[in-house]
């Protein structure tokens, strides 16, 4: 398998952007997020569940199991998610996109490990979509990159950062809007994220600090692409080492946590401060006093 490409961050900070240009306009095929490594106190991710089926005997036998599961729709992640009936027309990014019986033959049972799971999954959407380069957004949760890099030594990442205070906001009302909710859940949901927010923002500093003098890193800020998006894009597809296209300046708009919108294409610039409107002022100064040296660091003000 090619080396893959790998974006890479937190939640909230524009992925699919990035992730719908590459797939219309380039030979990479970006699967959706797969949430293969996570602490568990953020979510089941796929090793849990790969822990709990495999042992050391009946690999055949495990091989069917891991199998019927990436396909049972109760994996967490957008790819093992059943496709949308009301959209047949449109691509869906899901594992259904391969066909059940190819995956199989391809997954050894001697040699079943979540490496070797993960780089099948990657191959076979990959060929399934017709392209050349396989890749993901978001497959391990931003603390487990490390392990990715070491499974991959000459992958692509690219990283992608936002405004802790954006993220903030996205996530909560992202929450929220999925249904009423009580005084006491909305509480809980605002504190829960806001400690996410912290966990993860850290996080994503360490593995910059990390990997930032290596060549097959790069860091975009979701504000400098809204902005200024010829630049920054041609600026990726110098390091994917790809042909620039300007029909990459005209990505799917797509529904944000701010509202129900539906643009068309292009960058959305009302997203850089749209979030101003629903942060609650001390929850801007608390984030700004706790997460200080990460924004400075980020050259966010």
């Amino acid at each position: 398998m090619k080396d893959p490409v790998f974006i890479i961050g937190i939640a909230r900070t524009g992925s699919k952007i990035y992730m719908n240009i590459l797939n219309d306009h380039s030979p990479i095929n970006i699967s959706s997020e797969l949430h293969f490594l996570a602490p568990r106190w953020k979510r089941k991710d796929f090793s849990n569940a790969y822990k709990s089926i495999v042992k050391e005997n009946d690999n055949i036998q495990n091989r069917e199991k891991i199998i019927d599961l990436m396909y049972s729709d109760t994996l967490e992640g957008t790819f093992w998610e059943k496709p949308n009936k009301s959209r047949p027309e449109k691509a869906q990014n899901r594992i259904t996109d391969i066909c059940k019986k190819k995956l199989a033959s391809v997954i050894c049972p001697s040699e079943i490990s979540l490496r070797n799971l993960l780089s099948a999954i990657l191959q076979e959407h990959m060929l399934a979509n017709k392209k050349e380069i396989p890749g993901a957004k978001f497959p391990v949760d931003i603390s487990e990159v490390p392990t990715l890099k070491s499974w991959y030594p000459s992958c692509k990442l690219i990283h992608i950062i936002r405004d802790p205070r954006a993220i903030y906001c996205s996530m909560k009302l992202g929450d929220l809007r999925r249904g009423k909710k009580s005084r006491v859940t909305k509480l809980f949901t605002s504190i829960k994220r806001f400690v996410y927010l912290i966990i993860a923002y850290k996080q994503t500093v360490k593995i910059h600090v990390s990997f930032k003098n290596d060549d097959d890193y790069l860091l975009l800020r979701f504000e400098d692409v809204i902005s200024g998006p010829e630049k920054k894009i041609e600026r990726m597809c110098s390091f994917l080492k790809i042909n620039y296209k300007e029909t990459m300046l005209s990505p799917p708009v797509k529904n944000s946590s701010f509202f129900n919108n539906n643009k068309g294409t292009g960058f959305d610039e009302d997203t850089l401060t749209r979030w101003k409107s629903y942060i609650n002022p001390r929850t801007d100064r608390l984030i700004q006093l706790i997460l200080r040296k990460e924004m400075q660091g980020f050259n966010y003000e």
